[in-house]
């Protein structure tokens, strides 16, 4: 087994698939890269036993083999050598992998590829192919509102609605939700299905070079393809909750306001929230909105007047100023609008501005009592 490459070309997918690395020493795979070269193509894998990632890359070979390599100490010897064509070559007899780079060369210790696990074939229900920017915007658009509670297992994945009639995700931690819709891009199969949080984070690394990512699913797996690059993972075995049941239809009162404006009043006045609720009050007052937050224990209090667009009755209400601030801070609008009913029903918050036909951004938060 001998190949040559170059350096930059394999840190790029050895990077991409980093993240599933693991220091576990009870699944000793885990820690492993298996590198598989056949026909002038090397395959590199890695997996956490929940995902797996297998990226192609043409190298200069025409020999075959495979090998499995501590994967971290692989990357870290790859990411220090400037640019240059590296060479690889597999010792059987002293179970070594032989490196050769410009200025020396390192051997690093191999273990057999029998017990390392092969990606599993999915009998696929549903397919669909979404434009990389449209994903990557959806997974941007959502993942910071997923939960982290394992109790709530639904809530910490991102929730795929792929329908005849536009592609939906969904994410919610119970205290804030963000909804982004594609209604340009539809599926012939109806699917509904929720990913990881970590693998969607892995996923982002597949988008930059790819045009499109086709996504493969059933009831339990879902498989994001790109030309180079196959990501595998469980679904989160969990009912997704109404989401749609918590989106307040009836929201008389309206605000419309510069975004960075309030996003930069809410940085600095959430300094002195207090740091068990971090909330912050919002008071709108005819074109005037007062952002104030105290501190009573502390005798601290901050507050800042704001020039607003707004319909409907003055109101006073309160939020956690890290969501408020999560949420203004996940869209790119100069402008956002609020839409509220009473200070005890979740909020809205729509961009503006700066979307594409056929894109829908909707976030809700949820307030909190104040007095």
């Amino acid at each position: 087994m001998k190949f040559i490459v170059s350096s930059n070309k394999l840190l790029k997918f050895l990077q991409s698939s980093a993240s599933l690395l693991s220091t576990s020493q009870s699944i000793q795979y885990t820690q492993y890269f298996l590198l598989e070269l056949a026909d002038g193509k090397l395959k590199v894998t890695a997996t956490d036993s929940e995902s797996m990632m297998i990226s192609t890359l043409d190298v200069e070979s025409e020999s075959e083999g495979s090998v499995c390599v501590l994967g971290r100490t692989l990357l870290d010897l790859i990411k220090s050598l400037p640019d240059q064509p590296v060479t690889f070559t597999l010792n059987p007899d002293l179970k070594v992998l032989e490196i050769i780079y410009e200025t020396g060369k390192a051997n690093l210790a191999v273990i057999d590829t029998d017990e390392y696990p092969r990606m599993r074939e999915i009998e696929a229900l549903a397919e669909v192919r979404i434009p990389t920017e449209v994903l990557s915007t959806a997974i941007s658009k959502t993942l910071f509102a997923t939960g982290n509670d394992e109790i709530r297992l639904a809530l910490t994945g991102v929730f795929f609605q792929l329908t005849s009639e536009g592609c939906t995700f969904v994410a919610t931690d119970g205290h804030k939700l963000s909804k982004y819709k594609r209604t340009d891009i539809t599926s012939d199969q109806t699917s509904e299905f929720i990913v990881p949080k970590k693998a969607l984070s892995i996923v982002k690394n597949l988008l930059p070079d790819a045009e499109s990512v086709l996504i493969s699913s059933n009831n339990t797996n879902v498989k994001f393809i790109t030309d180079d690059q196959v990501f595998i993972t469980k679904l989160v075995e969990a009912r997704y909750p109404m989401y749609e049941n918590v989106i307040p239809k009836d929201n008389p009162n309206q605000l419309r306001i510069a975004r960075n404006s309030l996003l930069s009043a809410l940085k600095r006045i959430s300094i002195i929230a207090s740091k068990t609720s971090n909330l912050v009050k919002l008071t709108i007052n005819g074109s005037m909105l007062s952002v104030l937050a105290e501190d009573i224990e502390l005798s601290n209090r901050a507050e800042e007047n704001l020039p607003c667009d707004y319909t409907g009755a003055d109101m006073s209400i309160g939020f956690n100023s890290k969501n408020l601030i999560e949420i203004l801070s996940n869209l790119e609008s100069e402008f956002v609008r609020m839409e509220m009913s009473i200070p005890s029903k979740p909020s809205l918050v729509f961009p503006e501005d700066g979307l594409n036909e056929g894109e829908e951004v909707l976030m809700l938060i949820m307030p909190l009592m104040i007095t």
